[in-house]
């Protein structure tokens, strides 16, 4: 990596490293960078870059696993993941730039000044950031990271980077609740746009973060169901509610106040990919397969479909050539781009949802994900009735986050298309619930590699066609963008060993590789 520069634009002062009495963060802080900020003026910038990586995560992943698909069908990475050919994978600069950097200068000051609140949550996002960054290359940096070295040793995913994440988990949670302890010594946290400052909160993110964690090595590794319900049940305890960095839109407001998702399309880093959600539609699979409609009728079945984007109204005539308006969707197949004969402003709207207005919000951890891996993790432990009951909370929560009424849920709750007892639940359909329920989240594509991108778990899934030509002429079918080549402008450039070592470099068949807590698929 090239030299760390760290830089906040969101911050009231620039940010410099500093030295730390914790053994680890010692080794990985920069001793030549000293530090004048306290605690309470990281804590903005950290929570702001979270927020950004965030929506970048979703924001690919949404093409990847066929939730959107650009009208045009040409994009080099949405639409051919042609990703050899970009000139940067920033979500690799987010982590060792922006969030990892900063949030161990928190951490660090944390430390310095006793106070166990910044501590805590540094080490949390920290962790979470870490999390998101394996899971989208592999091998990352880490013993040797952040320490000025252009070209740090890479770290194994399974042996090393996991069980990092695991302990740092579980010292932030340690460290949050000696900071509950100690309040009356503590500065409350300050600016914390999050959770205002409410310890329990942060310390349920952080069991909730774990519970994902350990339910990536499920079914591929390990079938530890119970460590995973254990760490939902502390989430629970401590009243886990949705991690949510909600964005204040102000007239005239700069990049900084605006959702990256947003119709403004912001973007407040110039590595970051914006939306292109106004070129964009819902793919086949996700009309028609999740949201039930069909095309002849302009029926749907799940009630949420007009509240996660706006049709454009259709002209229908009766046969006493009386006019009336209904809602009609158009959908694209990822690759093909929109059909020659429909008007690109008949495809739906992607904007103005809870998600995708200016003033939205970019969530590191929602609520019905938390739902979701209860009930995947009781229906494999065939604990049937109660995955029932766990879905039917995911599905509740994200119906009221989209602003559906409470008749038109219970209509579809109530109705054929959902399964009305244990005996009649499936994997596949809590999977595609999960799916809906993240929309546009980064997560979809950790659980659609952890079951293959199987059709028996998403039927009616296909790649995309039209792929960049190391993909048509060297896979099949089958094979599934498992991992992103390391940033071309950092570590191609100055790491070029160990990505050699990793058979990383400039190779496509590095993208065809699952990740270790992935199922294996033969091409």
């Amino acid at each position: 990596m090239k030299k760390i520069l760290v830089i906040s634009a969101l911050a009231a002062s620039t940010l410099f490293a500093t030295t730390s009495c914790d053994d680890y963060y010692k080794v990985n802080i920069n001793p030549e960078q000293p530090v004048t900020a306290p605690a309470q003026y990281l804590l903005p910038p950290v929570l702001g870059f979270m927020s950004k990586s965030v929506y970048e995560h979703g924001e690919f992943a949404a093409y990847i696993t066929q939730q959107v698909a650009t009208l045009g069908g040409t994009d080099t990475r949405r639409d051919r993941w042609d990703y050899l050919n970009v000139n940067r994978i920033g979500h690799f600069r987010a982590h060792y730039h922006d969030v990892g950097i900063n949030a161990l200068h928190l951490i660090d000051k944390g430390i310095e000044e006793g106070n166990e609140n910044y501590e805590g949550v540094g080490r949390l996002i920290f962790a979470l950031s870490t999390q998101m960054t394996t899971d989208v290359f592999g091998d990352i940096p880490m013993t040797e990271a952040f320490q000025g070295n252009p070209s740090p040793v890479y770290d194994d995913q399974e042996q090393q980077v996991y069980p990092f994440i695991l302990e740092e988990l579980d010292l932030a949670i340690t460290t949050l609740e000696k900071a509950k302890e100690e309040k009356d010594i503590n500065a409350p946290l300050v600016d914390d746009i999050v959770y205002d400052g409410d310890l329990d909160k942060w310390i349920a993110l952080a069991y909730a973060v774990k519970a994902r964690t350990l339910l990536h090595y499920i079914p591929n590794v390990n079938a530890d169901y119970d460590a995973v319900l254990q760490a939902i049940a502390k989430a629970e305890e401590f009243g886990f509610t949705t991690a949510a960095y909600n964005y204040g839109v102000v007239e005239n407001g700069n990049d900084y106040q605006k959702s990256m998702w947003g119709r403004s399309q912001t973007k407040p880093e110039w590595d970051y990919w914006a939306n292109v959600l106004g070129g964009s539609a819902p793919t086949q699979f996700f009309l028609f397969q999740l949201m039930g409609y069909d095309p002849l009728t302009a029926d749907f079945k799940d009630p949420r479909l007009p509240y996660l984007m706006t049709s454009r109204a259709e002209a229908e005539f009766d046969v006493a050539g009386t006019m009336t308006m209904r809602p009609v969707y158009h959908a694209v197949r990822s690759g093909e781009g929109m059909d020659g004969n429909i008007d690109p402003l008949e495809y739906p709207d992607l904007y103005g949802n809870y998600q995708t207005r200016d003033d939205g919000a970019h969530y590191y951890f929602m609520e019905e994900e938390l739902h979701f891996i209860k009930a995947e993790v009781l229906f494999l432990k065939k604990q049937y009735g109660e995955a029932l009951s766990a879905m039917n909370e995911g599905v509740k929560a994200h119906m009221d986050r989209a602003g559906v009424p409470v008749d038109e849920q219970n209509a579809f709750m109530a109705s054929d298309e959902y399964p009305q007892d244990a005996a009649a639940i499936t994997l596949s359909f809590i999977m595609q619930q999960k799916m809906i329920a993240l929309y546009l989240q980064g997560e979809v594509w950790v659980d659609m590699r952890r079951h293959g991108f199987s059709t028996d778990v998403y039927p009616n899934l296909e790649r995309p066609v039209r792929l960049a030509v190391y993909w048509e002429a060297e896979t099949s079918d089958n094979v599934w963008l498992q991992r992103f080549p390391y940033d071309p402008e950092t570590e191609q450039i100055y790491n070029k060993e160990e990505l050699e070592k990793r058979g990383a470099y400039q190779n496509p068949a590095w993208m065809y590789q699952p990740m270790f807590w992935a199922k294996k698929i033969d091409f």
